[in-house]
């Protein structure tokens, strides 16, 4: 009988966790320092365009054989996340020149990127440059462009264009396609418009920085 009731006991401490029976204590120590690169991603503006153009009256383009219709490539650098288009239309030839030395969209979203602002909020609370008469901006794609040109009926980008606007800015959400066009037309039957515009790209930069690290060394103890 006795030595049924040792195997028994033996038997149950056996099935004890190791755990248990021997609590061990962790400890943790930071040994030595290390350099490693982080991928750092950011974002940059670029200028892809800063000009003004003259469009001529429907009438005029019709009988004289002027452009009341103007096609504007823009390249998107890759990686471009979103871009912008600020712009005015007037009849006086100086007001558009001296509008257009204003125009510094590029170092004001610069500056919303550096203070880590909403770009999108920042870029609403702006006031849109002077501007006296209508003009219609397209945000179209190749194929679009070239019914533009032919006037025949063509698709646009909505939220991108702007139609009997007189200035604005503008901002549009990047598409798959890096080569986009900016179509501008001239409305009025009997005058002549001058157009200031400028183009600003946003661009997500991934880059890499040295960062310093602590490499933990753990120790178990009883």
């Amino acid at each position: 009988m006795k030595v049924i009731l040792v195997m028994v006991f033996s038997s149950i401490i056996g099935i004890i966790p190791l755990s248990a029976q021997k609590k061990q204590k962790i400890d943790t120590t930071y040994a030595y320092q290390t350099t490693v690169m982080k991928q750092v991603v950011g974002l940059q503006t670029q200028s892809i365009q800063k000009d003004k153009f003259y469009l001529n009256s429907r009438s005029n383009a019709l009988i004289k054989g002027g452009k009341n219709r103007v096609l504007l490539p823009v390249n998107l650098p890759n990686n471009t996340k979103e871009w912008y288009y600020v712009f005015s239309a007037s009849r006086n030839e100086e007001e558009i020149t001296n509008t257009l030395k204003t125009f510094n969209l590029a170092g004001e979203l610069t500056n919303f990127i550096e203070q880590k602002s909403s770009l999108q909020q920042s870029v609403n609370s702006l006031n849109a440059p002077p501007g006296a008469n209508i003009c219609d901006i397209y945000v179209v794609d190749e194929s679009n462009a070239l019914l533009f040109k032919d006037k025949e009926d063509f698709t646009y980008d909505l939220s991108g264009s702007r139609e009997n606007y007189k200035s604005g800015i503008v901002t549009v959400k990047k598409k798959s396609r890096n080569e986009v066009f900016l179509a501008l037309n001239n409305p009025d039957n009997l005058y002549g418009i001058h157009l200031a515009i400028e183009i600003i790209a946003v661009v997500e930069n991934i880059g890499f920085k040295e960062e310093t690290i602590r490499i933990p060394v753990i120790t178990y103890s009883n």
